[in-house]
């Protein structure tokens, strides 16, 4: 390849990042963590990063990374940022978006499930302790119930 071509390639590669990081930060908007308490929206995910392309202007960096990744870097107002691409990200975008939304529909899978299970063990302890009051309420009327009926027999 000659430089020229190499050159014009980069370039045409570059400018096409903007638009490709959109599409990965709009699917990555849906990512959701369990607090322990509640599914929400976290302030970070592995996506998230991508906020910020903007701040770039357009100029990125890419270079090769560690286990046959690509990294893309751009300066924002206050920091660096890397985000790391396999080559399908220039390859063949579709599919590097498929697997983004289904690492992304993997994750908030999980989460639900630990949501639910969550949910599952909240309502057998409030099961439970429901049946705590009511032998607690049994006890109690064993205990009261004939010297009510011993007071109301007096009238």
């Amino acid at each position: 390849m000659k430089v020229q071509m190499f050159t014009d390639y980069y370039i045409k590669e570059v400018n096409k990042i903007p638009e490709k990081f959109e599409k990965i930060y709009e699917i990555s908007k849906s990512w959701v963590k369990f607090s322990g308490k509640e599914l929400h929206k976290p302030s970070h995910n592995p996506y998230s990063d991508l906020e910020y392309y903007r701040q770039a202007g357009g100029d990125f960096k890419i270079f090769p990374c560690y286990d046959n990744k690509i990294g893309i870097s751009w300066e924002g107002s206050d920091d660096i940022y890397i985000f790391e691409v396999t080559d399908l990200f220039f390859d063949d975008f579709d599919k590097y978006l498929e697997g983004v939304f289904e690492r992304v529909e993997e994750n908030n899978k999980k989460q639900a499930e630990k949501f639910q299970e969550y949910l599952k063990h909240t309502k057998e302890l409030e099961k439970q302790r429901e049946q705590e009051q009511y032998q607690e309420f049994l006890r109690l009327k064993k205990i009261y119930e004939p010297k009510v009926w011993i007071l109301n027999k007096g009238n």
